[in-house]
């Protein structure tokens, strides 16, 4: 189990982030924690990597 947190600016530009981490790097989501504060939004990736 890994984790990997990814932050932006904007709701929209950290969707993109964690869809872009999902698709791109072939891991299976194991949960995701959403925070934010006054400057920044933060999604916490709990996942897996695939081995094929």
């Amino acid at each position: 189990m890994k984790i990997k947190v990814l932050t932006a600016t904007s709701g929209r530009k950290l969707e993109d982030r964690v869809n872009d981490f999902i698709k791109s790097s072939g891991v299976k989501v194991l949960e995701l924690q959403y925070g934010a504060t006054l400057f920044e939004y933060t999604v916490m990736v709990v996942y897996e990597e695939i081995h094929n």
